[in-house]
């Protein structure tokens, strides 16, 4: 896990709260954070807190296409969401949702990647260098001109993901992206996106239920609570020294549990482990 120290702020959120149609309990609720450019943060908490919210608010989908009572602020990339289409911010922003049949219209593989860049209005030989590009980077040549429909789940996310680079945006926000996946190719799309954020500096915001496959990557993890407010943001070791925040809902790595037990039993005196790994070599090391 690498430390930034960079100046430039990529996301603000500012008092953000909302409250979706014919609804009297927010969502939302006085939420604030910051994103600089190039950091990989972690979203998590229970399930119903939020999450999928904030990514719409995140990308203008709130509140250009779900109304509700929108207050507070919210900038990416420079974008106010509020004073800006989708369309505009898609352009600096990318999504990739939980299901990628929703995020995807054409029939082959290459024409769903050429048809948001088609949309930028950029010349033929660039298109071309975007499609060979993407392609390359996430080792989907050989299902260039498959169908889409002959795709598995992983696949499928990954033509997504695809299309979302292809346009080049500076952040990256993912809801759930490994939520149809099976254990190998959710693994597969994670050091895809670690990849993608160490070696182009993308923004990675992602929403995540796995954690065991993202706590030794992340920069820092934000903790949404059950009534949509933001508890706890540090990076994963300190926030998952608190032992109190097992309790809240969250999908506690096992190994994080384990250590846990150890330190209370006075048998190990380390920072939290996030891996597997992690552990054995401090318990090596105790034992030797």
């Amino acid at each position: 896990m690498s430390s930034l120290n960079l100046e430039e702020e990529v996301v603000k959120v500012k008092g953000l709260t909302y409250t979706y149609p014919g609804n009297i309990k927010p969502t939302l609720d006085n939420v604030y954070f910051k994103v600089r450019k190039g950091e990989f943060i972690l979203i998590c908490g229970p399930s119903g807190c939020g999450k999928t919210t904030l990514c719409r608010c995140l990308v203008g989908l709130i509140p250009h296409f779900y109304g509700g009572k929108f207050e507070g602020k919210v900038e990416v990339a420079g974008l106010d969401v509020s004073k800006h289409s989708v369309r505009e911010i898609a352009q600096h922003v990318g999504f990739v949702g939980q299901n990628p049949e929703s995020q995807l219209f054409s029939f082959t593989v290459e024409g769903e990647i050429a048809f948001g860049v088609t949309n930028l209005g950029l010349p033929l030989d660039e298109i071309k260098h975007r499609i060979n590009w993407v392609l390359n980077l996430l080792n989907l040549k050989d299902l260039r001109e498959r169908s889409l429909k002959e795709l598995s789940a992983g696949e499928k996310q990954k033509v997504v993901l695809a299309c979302t680079l292809a346009m080049t945006p500076k952040i990256l926000v993912l809801d759930e992206p490994t939520s149809l996946l099976d254990s190998f190719s959710a693994k597969s799309l994670i050091n895809t996106l670690v990849e993608i954020n160490r070696k182009f500096r993308i923004t990675v915001i992602i929403v995540e239920h796995k954690l065991n496959l993202l706590l030794n990557y992340v920069n820092r993890v934000l903790i949404v609570s059950k009534d949509g407010r933001i508890i706890a943001d540090d990076n994963p070791r300190r926030i998952f020294s608190k032992k109190e925040l097992t309790n809240i809902g969250l999908n506690i790595p096992k190994i994080i549990k384990l250590h846990q037990e150890l330190v209370e039993e006075g048998l190990l005196n380390y920072p939290i482990s996030l891996t597997v790994e992690e552990l054995a070599g401090r318990l090596r090391r105790i034992i030797s």
